[in-house]
């Protein structure tokens, strides 16, 4: 029966996580951007799996008032090519997030997949980047706010999900 889901793998981050590098969503190059924030381990049972990934984040902002954009990108292993990027395009939202978080800095909500099939049965690992063309980015924050504990809290989560070929 093809598209039984074999396995799942998650990582959750539930605190404030902040990147240093810049990310240029225009760049076109086989290179890495950013910085790492998130990575997620999946071990494919079989050659012809398809591997969906998967990442969510309520908020994620800017380190400082640096940019008018965002960039994150999914890499398979050590591979220098995207398997997925996304682009939240000039100022995105202002003031998205309740003035308790900050006025001055701007954040947005994230949440984007890829379908991957990766052939092997060797372990993978998944890993996230983002960051701004003037700086850096953060998760579940942004420039350094965190949230108020009475008002919960955030959770970052990025998935692997095995789906039988």
């Amino acid at each position: 029966m093809a598209g039984k889901i074999i396995q799942y793998q998650q990582t959750k981050i539930s605190t404030v996580i902040s990147g240093s590098a810049s990310f240029n969503p225009a760049t076109t190059t086989a290179t890495r951007q950013g910085s790492e924030l998130m990575t997620v381990s999946i071990t494919p049972t079989a050659t012809n799996s398809i591997i969906v990934v998967r990442f969510s984040t309520p908020y994620a902002g800017e380190t400082s008032n640096h940019s008018n954009q965002v960039g994150f990108a999914i890499y398979r292993n050590n591979e220098n090519t995207a398997i997925q990027l996304f682009h939240w395009p000039p100022r995105y939202y202002d003031q998205t997030l309740p003035g308790w978080a900050g006025g001055s800095n701007h954040s947005f909500p994230c949440d984007f997949q890829v379908v991957d099939q990766p052939n092997t049965t060797s372990p993978i690992i998944y890993r996230l980047y983002g960051g701004c063309p003037g700086g850096g980015v953060q998760l579940n924050g942004m420039g350094g706010a965190t949230f108020s504990s009475n008002l919960g809290s955030c959770h970052s989560l990025l998935y692997a999900m095995e789906i039988e070929g």
